[in-house]
This record gives C-alpha cells, structure tokens and sequence, in this order.
C-alpha cells in the first residue's frame, strides 16, 4: 500500500512539471515585440516624448473611444503601417464630499496628460506621427532613438547607419522573432494603459495577461484537488487499517 502511495505521488510530481512546463511554453509563446511609446501631450499641443523602446510584451488592442488625437506608424515607403486613435481629455471629473456632507461632482482642467502605449513593432516603421484632427504635432523618428551606440545591434538598425552594426554584426533580436507589420495590417485601437491624470503612467498592463494567469490558477487547482484527494485516499486506508486492528 505504501509503495501504491509513492508511485502515486511521484507520477503526480511528474504531471505538475509537465503542466508548468506547458504553461511557460505558452506564456513565451505568446511573447511578441512591441515600441514602448510614452508621451505628454499639453493643451497647446506640444508633445513631451517620456520614454520610448523595443521590448518584449503585448500589444494594447483594447477598444477606446475614438478622440480628435490620432497615431500613426509609417512604413520607409511613406505609408501607414498602424493607424489608432488615442482619447485625450483635459478635463477631469472628481468627486468630493462638501461642506454640506454629500458627494459633488468636480471638474479639474489638467495642463497636460500622459499617455503610455505598447505599439505594434515593423521593421519597416520608420517614424511615428500624432495628429491633432488633421495637423500634426509631433513626429519621431524610430531609428534615431534605438539605432544608437549603446553595444547592441539589432534586426531593424543594421541598414540604418547602427554604430553598433558594422559588416551585418549579429543581432541581439532575430528576424524569426520579429513580428512583422504588413501595410494591409487592419486598424485596431489600444485602451489607455494610464490614468488621465499626469505622470501616472503604467508600465504593466495586467489584462494583457489574463490568459496566462488564467492557465496558471487552472493549474494550481488541478494540483491541489490531487494532492487533497491522494491524502484524503491515504488517510481513509489509515482509518481502515486501525479499524482492522482493533477487530482483532
């Protein structure tokens, strides 16, 4: 019986690092590169950029509603590779508790709001554009802020004069990893991954996940019901057993 016991609980070890096994799988699986793009746009339109960066993570496709501001990434052929709009408000409402003890409504006028997003990563993007309704307010060149001397070379940089990419250097991404952008790519919209108050931008989005950690919580369940049910079986044997004895 104990030996039953043992092989019970080693086959059980083994099916909980198959299945972590396969959740990490899927998790890496998922993985994708992706422009980090933080700005601060300000009343006047004047555009502050805070951060921007290739990573690896997912891309904000949640819906928003669609506002005078819109992004585009444009391809070296000058066109548009992604299209999205980006909701901007300046005003904010609040509420707060008044003298009277009951809850008001607020409205605070904000100078300036952040916005952080995980954009779609084409080696064929060359810039990034924002558009006030038709006029555009800022744009940034892709390759000035990551084809730098900073000791790495990647996919995108070695045809864009890379200090760090001399004679086709290896890359520290490769092109099989790389998520290529085509110019029919359909326009999707990101939520906000921040607030609309300032310089409260996030840099994790945790819906963007949810498939993973849904798995791992399926996972951890699987796991407890056995081991609950393998010592639950044990200690019924257990009782069994005494009861036998004291017949005796």
């Amino acid at each position: 019986m104990h030996h039953r016991l043992l092989k019970q609980k080693k086959k059980m070890k083994k099916t909980g690092y198959f299945i972590c096994a396969l959740l990490l799988l899927c998790m890496t699986a998922n993985a994708e590169w992706v422009f980090v793009y933080e700005i601060a746009v300000h009343k006047n339109d004047t555009v502050d950029l805070k951060d921007f960066e290739l990573i690896e993570g997912k891309v904000n496709t949640y819906p928003s509603n669609p506002g005078e501001y819109t992004l585009k990434i444009i391809s070296s052929e000058n066109k548009e590779v992604f299209t999205t709009a980006i909701p901007i408000q300046f005003s904010l409402h609040v509420d707060e508790i008044g003298e009277d003890g009951k809850m008001h409504q607020e409205n605070v006028e904000l100078d300036y709001v952040t916005r952080f997003m995980r954009l779609p990563y084409s080696i064929s993007a060359e810039k990034i554009e924002l558009y006030h309704g038709d006029m555009l307010i800022n744009s940034l060149r892709i390759g000035e802020k990551l084809c730098i001397s900073d000791g790495t070379c990647i996919d995108y940089c070695k045809s864009r004069n890379d200090p760090d990419c001399p004679h086709e250097a290896s890359t520290t991404i490769s092109s099989t990893e790389t998520t290529s952008f085509t110019e029919t790519l359909p326009t999707t919209t990101p939520s906000e991954a921040t607030t609309t108050i300032p310089d409260e931008a996030g840099s994790f989005d945790i819906i963007s996940y949810l498939p993973q950690i849904t798995i791992l919580i399926v996972v951890l369940a699987v796991l407890g019901t056995a081991v609950f049910t393998i010592r639950r079986r044990a200690e019924n044997k257990r009782i069994e057993r005494e009861r036998k004895e004291f017949r005796k």
